[in-house]
């Protein structure tokens, strides 16, 4: 009868941390889904500053397209590693061209989802020995 009003910190601590990284991958994901599909879909705001730095609208387009596959790879945990990866790589390019067009501020705002990303990766990088993989 008394096991009903019994909480179990370890069990809800495991939960809330399942919760907290699933928040987190969805972040990501969502993230870099935006930002492909914007390059993607030829927003005048992208390609403006993507022109600037001397891109064609195709190497604009192949970029968004990477970083779609990055956020795509990121909700499958046996390639999450991968995912994760791809999105930091464009999140980082990104992040270059912001800094090198003297938007500091901004610039800095952009590394938030580089760590973010960052975080899933260590996660999925933890997790993936835990992986059955089946040949």
């Amino acid at each position: 009868m008394l096991s009903g009003f019994v909480r179990l910190p370890s069990k809800e601590r495991y939960i809330n941390v399942n919760i907290l990284r699933i928040i987190l991958i969805a972040m990501v994901v969502i993230m870099s889904a935006a930002a492909g599909l914007a390059k993607i879909m030829q927003a005048p705001q992208e390609l403006e500053f993507l022109l600037g730095f001397g891109l064609s609208v195709f190497q604009i387009v192949i970029f968004g397209a990477v970083q779609l596959a990055g956020a795509l790879l990121l909700v499958w945990p046996r390639v999450r590693v991968l995912g994760a990866t791809v999105s930091i790589a464009g999140f980082a390019l990104s992040s270059f061209f912001i800094f090198k067009s003297g938007n500091v501020q901004f610039g800095l705002f952009s590394m938030l989802p580089i760590m973010l990303a960052f975080i899933v990766l260590w996660q999925a990088k933890a997790n993936f020995s835990k992986l059955k993989i089946n040949n």
